[in-house]
């Protein structure tokens, strides 16, 4: 109907994204104002999945392999390394397709997991992403630090290396890295020739918004 408002969900946590879609219906009701909901699934992405269950994918994976093939040359396959919370790293084809990946916890998941997971050991209350820690820490604190910063850098850069090998000699050689994230600063100098795309997720998002839009609009 006319005026009537959109809102779309894109999440990876079911139960928070169920919250806030009650919580519209609920305002939508007792204000009186019509407000249509959709929750943003993979057929929403402009992009071929070819794994045997792409439902249970993360959207936020999808999105940024979506916005990923825009960014990609043509003809080339990509490796998209996402670092947040998870950080993941994953395979698109040549011809645009999600292959799947690799996920690991992020910087500041591995420092709770540390700090949960041990009775002496404390959480750091930042972690900066940008400069690289020193080696050895001379201090408990400065030792968590090594760990997270130079291990999650080895991480990520063997994922890299092995996603361009599963892609194939030459095709993984010539396949571009894009690289998103809040903590994406950690891998600047471990990934030099990574194209930095600081809203992947997002433009995804956008992405999929844009053609459920479409869809409502259409007679």
């Amino acid at each position: 109907a006319p005026g009537r408002a959109v809102m779309m969900v894109a999440s990876v946590h079911d139960a928070a994204a169920a919250r806030l879609e009650a919580t519209v219906a609920e305002v939508s009701a007792t204000q009186h104002r019509p407000i249509r909901q959709r929750r943003i699934g993979h057929a929403e992405l402009p992009l071929a999945v070819d794994l045997p269950e792409p439902h249970r994918v993360g959207i936020d994976r999808l999105a940024a392999a979506a916005a990923a093939t825009f960014v990609k040359r043509q003809g080339r396959g990509a490796i998209v390394v996402d670092c947040g919370t998870a950080a993941t790293v994953n395979l698109i084809s040549a011809e645009g397709a999600f292959l799947g990946g690799a996920i690991l916890p992020g910087p500041a998941l591995m420092a709770r997991a540390l700090s949960d997971g041990t009775s002496r050991l404390p959480e750091l209350d930042t972690i900066d992403g940008a400069a690289l820690p020193a080696m050895p820490g001379r201090s408990t604190a400065d030792a968590i630090a090594a760990g997270i910063g130079l291990g999650f850098r080895g991480a990520i850069v063997r994922l890299v290396e092995a996603a361009r090998a599963a892609l194939g000699a030459e095709a993984g050689r010539d396949a571009d890295c894009i690289l998103t994230g809040g903590f994406a600063s950690c891998l600047a100098s471990e990934l030099p020739a990574a194209i930095h795309v600081p809203d992947l997720v997002l433009t995804g998002v956008a992405m999929a918004a844009a053609r459920v839009c479409s869809t409502l609009s259409a007679p």
